[in-house]
Order: C-alpha cells, then sequence, then structure tokens
C-alpha cells in the first residue's frame, strides 16, 4: 500500500490530486490517502480526512511499503524511525500552500536520510514513484543519538532558518 498524507494544516491538493490520477493509473496499487479539511476528495483511492490519533497514523506507517507526504516534520520523523521509503513534495509558498521555503528546506534536510527523497515537482515525484525508493537497511542507525538530534534540531528550528 502507498500512504498518501497532506497532514492538517491546509489542504494540499497538488499532492492529494497527483497522487490520484496515479491510483487511477495503477489499480493494482493500493493507495490510501489521510487528505485533510477542505481539500480535493479522491475518486481512485480511499481517504480519510484525518487519523484519529497517533495511534491510528502509526497503524498506516505499519501498513505502507511508501509514504508519499508535505514535509510534515512528525511524520517525517515516523517514517526515518520506521525505515519506511518515503517521498516528499513540499509545499510551496509560489502556490499559497506554505509561508516562506520551510517545507521546502526540511525537506532537503530529510533527503540526508537513505530511505528519503524529494520531489521538485509532480512529475518528478511521479517518475520517483515508477523507479521506487532504494530501500536501506537503516533501522540499526535510526536510534543512533546523532541522528535523534539531527531530528531533534530540525523538530525545533522548523519555524527558524533551516
Amino acid at each position: 500500500m502507498i500512504l498518501v498524507a497532506s497532514g492538517h494544516r491546509a489542504p494540499f491538493n497538488r499532492l492529494i490530486s497527483t497522487l490520484d490520477r496515479w491510483a487511477g493509473q495503477h489499480r493494482d496499487t493500493p493507495v490510501f490517502a489521510q487528505i485533510g479539511d477542505k481539500g480535493a476528495r479522491p475518486v481512485h483511492c480511499r481517504w480519510i480526512l484525518h487519523f484519529a490519533d497517533r495511534a491510528a497514523r502509526d497503524a498506516a506507517l505499519d501498513e505502507t511499503r511508501l509514504l508519499v507526504c508535505d514535509a510534515n516534520i512528525e511524520l517525517l520523523i515516523a517514517a526515518v524511525e520506521r525505515n519506511l521509503p518515503t517521498l516528499i513534495l513540499p509545499r510551496l509558498a509560489i502556490f499559497g500552500e506554505d509561508y516562506g521555503d520551510v517545507q521546502f528546506r526540511l525537506a532537503q534536510r530529510f533527503s540526508a536520510y537513505p530511505n528519503v527523497r524529494v520531489a521538485e515537482n509532480e512529475a518528478d515525484l511521479l517518475a520517483m514513484i515508477g523507479k521506487g525508493v532504494p530501500q536501506t537497511d537503516f533501522k540499526g542507525h535510526a536510534n543512533d543519538i546523532g541522528i535523534r538530534r539531527s531530528l531533534w534540531r530540525a523538530l525545533h528550528m522548523e519555524g527558524a532558518a533551516l
């Protein structure tokens, strides 16, 4: 299953619509989307507005083989801890999806992890889904204190200059 998550801040129609179109062309691959309020409603995949709680989100992460999301810090930390292949499409201010370039800079930081890739645009994201994310055995390193510190810094610097 591919899990698409847009968080709860605001709609991310560019992400949801792109993956919904992909799901319509690849019906053999289950896609489940968490879309948030007031966003585009997918027609080719199952979806919910929000995860009921962190346990529900974690259960979905545990069942997925690929996470596609914006640069949601909590979700990215959970994915790195699970060694989950992850594709990030950052929200961009130019489209009114974010304030400034915080998402872009945070996504770039997370791209240093072996199982994380950052798409520059929708076409790039679709190409990455086609190729897949090479999976690296990173679980043993996810609990490393240096990585934990890096994730903590990223979390606490999200609103500051990254």
